[in-house]
């Protein structure tokens, strides 16, 4: 008779490996977000919303550091990329208001 060895839910699932498509991991989630609370829903929703925030940023700085370091291998400026990032090229916006005839 051969023994097998206990495992962990984490080894099981082998959330961490490679092994495991992105759809396996929300299929996961789904099944945890099933079993918690109105409140705890409310504490995951949280979470998820500051952790988007953090990976957005993490995503901007990786592509600015990119473009900074094409434009510096091409000998140019993001200012010579980008011409709108010059100070004072804006010209202000007027506001108008739907009814309202110009004063």
């Amino acid at each position: 008779m051969v023994k097998r060895a206990r495992t962990s839910q984490d080894e099981t699932l082998d959330l961490y490996g490679e092994q495991v498509s992105p759809e396996d991991h929300l299929r996961v989630i789904e099944e945890m977000l099933n079993a918690l609370s109105v409140a705890q829903l409310q504490t995951v929703r949280k979470l998820a919303a500051t952790k988007r925030k953090e990976k957005l940023e993490e995503a901007k700085e990786t592509v600015l550091r990119e473009m900074k370091g094409t434009c510096e291998a091409l000998g140019l400026t993001m200012k010579d990329v980008f011409p709108s990032l010059q100070a004072g090229s804006k010209a202000p916006i007027r506001v108008k208001y739907p009814g309202f005839s110009d004063m």
